[in-house]
């Protein structure tokens, strides 16, 4: 919980940093409508994450967690969302003097969507499809649990009669097994949230598994007890009965991505420092798990080298991974060798937008969506003027447009705490048979 607290605040400062910066590049003046827009837009964003701060303030200070906070947190993203999305459509629109004062604030917008995009991974760092559906339920555990204590009340006040105490401690005993396997299963939905699963997919399923069947079993024992004499109680052990049950149901819709450890990554191992791996949201290793993928997924003919593009040969060196792409150096033998997969068609040029990389860019061009997109720039971060070497944006394109990637539906989804993108990428991979790096699995359970 520290770690997370920690990460989401140091993912707001640099988003505060970012909106600030971006108003100060607008300048004075209200024209064009573009410059202020985006000054407007930055004094809503800055009013947004206060908010948010305060939420995630609540666990440190109150008996609420990360999953209780899910609606709340969902709520307060949701205004950033709005704004964010607000602006991009914005951008994308201009024309004339604003499309010319668009492209001047670049460098200011690309850097507030690479600060909104770690905030939403800091925030909803979890890549499990079906787990927010979980904690919103898991809520209703404090109502019935709230009204179980009024009830008890009454007893021990001696307002029901014919329960001694002895009955009122044993009947205590059991709905506190009740209590503590919701707690347990809401402890689980906590650390789903905010530790990426690393390891063997039979393990984690047996995990997730075994906290649904103890959960089902404690209320059916707490059933198995209800003598008549209880009476008063059975309208609250019948909603425990029900939640749990709708629980159980809903364990059904969990897909769980299971990471491999950084030296099982094969060629990829050494692609990326192994700390800055264990430190990746859930999100962020999604996204690299595709993307490393589909890289090794195009296969080169014997005059562009044969292996793949995701060869040893090309040095690539991963520097950042967002929820939706990942950063990385290359020597300039991997441009020369996607210019060659142009020329047989199975990469094309695109617009490069607002892509922070932006030399050119070159789609693939396999299929409706899953895509490849490599945009890039020559040099490095450290030397920009290092002719051996480019940046590249690597991202799978899940829509169109010239600017898709300034404030998109993929940021939007991650901010609001949506369904990831990066599930309709696996299963589109999956679909044309693109083998996962490193043993990479998502499991259902």
């Amino acid at each position: 919980m520290r770690d997370y607290l920690a990460r989401a605040r140091t993912a707001l400062d640099a988003f505060d940093a970012a909106a600030r910066a971006l108003s100060a590049a607008a300048g004075g003046g209200s024209t064009p409508p573009i410059i202020q827009k985006s000054r407007e837009t930055a004094t809503a964003l800055l009013d947004a994450t206060a908010a948010l701060r305060v939420s995630l303030s609540l666990p440190e200070n109150t008996a609420v967690d990360i999953a209780d906070l899910q609606m709340r947190l969902e709520d307060q993203s949701r205004r950033i969302a709005r704004h964010l999305k607000a602006l991009g459509e914005a951008v994308a629109e201009a024309t004339g003097a604003s499309r010319t004062a668009a492209e001047s604030l670049g460098p200011a917008l690309r850097n507030l969507e690479e600060q909104a995009q770690r905030v939403a991974a800091a925030v909803f760092p979890s890549a499990i499809e079906g787990v927010r559906e979980i904690n919103k339920t898991l809520w209703q555990t404090r109502l019935i649990w709230k009204e179980y204590g009024e009830i008890m009340d009454r007893a021990v006040k001696g307002k029901l009669p014919g329960l001694t105490s002895k009955q009122l401690d044993a009947l205590d005993t059991t709905a506190r097994e009740v209590l503590g396997r919701f707690e347990a299963v809401n402890a689980l939905m906590n650390d789903l949230v905010t530790v990426p699963l690393v390891g063997d997919g039979a393990e984690a399923a047996a995990l997730v598994e075994s906290a649904r069947a103890e959960l089902t079993a404690a209320v059916k024992r707490a059933r198995s007890k209800a003598a008549d004499v209880y009476k008063p109680f059975h309208g609250v052990l019948g909603r425990a009965e029900k939640l749990a049950s709708e629980i159980g149901e809903l364990f059904d819709g969990l897909r769980i991505p299971v990471f491999p450890p950084p030296d099982r990554l094969l060629t990829f191992a050494d692609y990326i420092d192994h700390d800055a791996y264990h430190a990746l949201a859930g999100v962020e290793r999604f996204a690299l798990m595709n993307i490393g993928a589909r890289l090794q997924s195009i296969t080169l003919a014997p005059g562009e080298g044969a292996g793949t593009l995701a060869d040893p040969r090309f040095g690539i060196r991963i520097f950042e991974v967002f929820p939706d792409r990942v950063y990385f150096t290359a020597k300039v033998e991997f441009l020369r060798t996607v210019e060659a997969l142009a020329a047989r068609r199975i990469f094309e040029p695109a617009p490069a937008g607002l892509h922070r990389f932006h030399d050119g860019s070159f789609k693939q061009r396999q299929g409706r969506k899953g895509n490849l997109q490599v945009s890039y720039a020559a040099g490095t971060p450290q030397d920009a003027g290092d002719a051996t070497r480019i940046c590249v944006d690597a991202d799978i394109d899940l829509y169109r447009g010239t600017v898709a990637h300034l404030f998109g539906e993929v940021l939007v989804n991650h901010l609001t705490g949506s369904k990831t993108d990066q599930f309709k990428v696996w299963d589109t991979l999956a679909g044309s048979a693109v083998i996962p790096i490193g043993g990479f699995d998502v499991i259902a359970v």
